[in-house]
């Protein structure tokens, strides 16, 4: 093997040793990749917003990208974090980077237990799935389950195989029996306003829960509705507001770009760039 792209985090120590090569973590906002609890349904234990605005306030999401992630990620406090607008010019960048600084929060166990109460949702059971075949998602299940239990709540955690845990994506009668289910997601390019019409429109393609919100479904149209920057940047982080008030998604860590690159070759791209561009073209010998 030459080089890999999303090198598993299990390897990077070994990886870091090795002599026939090496192994590179990209910045901060290296990826539009993002890993998130999306919640299935609205019937059910998440059915509160309070609930879910506790669960998140709980998460501790620097503690799970420093040991499920090995350090390899950042905490995630937006669905579309900073790899959706770090290379947008400079002013526009600072209108994105004010917004997602505004949701930024510290884990505060006791803040969402009376959230918690203030729903009517303690003792109230959340069954979460995720896919059993990964690692971090394990690890990642489990965390929450401990996090949801220490607020109040009775999290149940379901392993899936592969091709059962594809189905949530696709069948909603496979999404019924889960309050929520884990994901590893991503856009091929950066566009926040983009991310948000995903799965936070009516008849987005991500949207697997039916989140409806008319003032988050006109902003989002108005931002993808103009060419100017700066008026699109107003617009969806306007409507991220909402979004994050509302949790439809509930963001934890944005996975950071792993590349391991043999001796023999170089120029591979170190940002989640190569799903949309030729970086084959780039490669070469040293």
């Amino acid at each position: 093997m030459q080089g890999a792209f999303d090198v598993p985090v299990s390897a990077l120590a070994a990886r870091q040793k090795a002599t026939d090569g090496k192994r590179y973590i990209g910045g901060e906002g290296s990826k539009t990749q993002n890993v998130a609890l999306i919640v299935s349904k609205f019937d059910g234990g998440l059915k509160d917003p309070l609930v879910r605005q506790a669960l998140s306030l709980a998460v501790d999401r620097a503690g799970i990208a420093k040991s499920i992630y090995a350090g390899a990620a950042d905490p995630l406090y937006a669905v579309a974090g900073p790899g959706f607008f770090n290379t947008q010019p400079d002013q526009v960048k600072a209108v994105y980077q004010a917004a997602y600084e505004e949701l930024k929060v510290t884990p505060d166990l006791k803040k969402a237990a009376d959230l918690v109460s203030q729903a009517g949702a303690k003792g109230k059971t959340v069954t979460i799935a995720y896919a059993a075949d990964g690692a971090q998602f394990t690890q990642l299940a489990q965390v929450l389950q401990q996090t949801g239990n220490a607020i109040g709540l009775d999290v149940k955690i379901v392993g899936l195989p592969m091709q059962q845990y594809g189905n949530l994506f696709t069948d909603p009668k496979a999404r019924a029996d889960y309050d929520g289910f884990l994901t590893l997601n991503y856009l091929e390019f950066p566009d926040v306003s983009t991310m948000y019409t995903s799965y936070a429109t009516k008849n987005g393609v991500q949207n697997f829960n039916g989140y409806e919100n008319a003032a988050v479904q006109d902003l989002v149209d108005k931002a993808q509705g103009t060419d100017d920057l700066a008026k699109r940047a107003e617009f969806a982080t306007q409507a991220q507001a909402q979004v994050m008030q509302d949790l439809p998604w509930i963001p934890i860590v944005a996975p950071r770009a792993l590349v391991w690159q043999g001796k023999q070759v170089t120029g591979a791209p170190l940002t989640f760039s190569y799903m949309s561009y030729a970086w084959g073209a780039a490669v070469g010998a040293p």
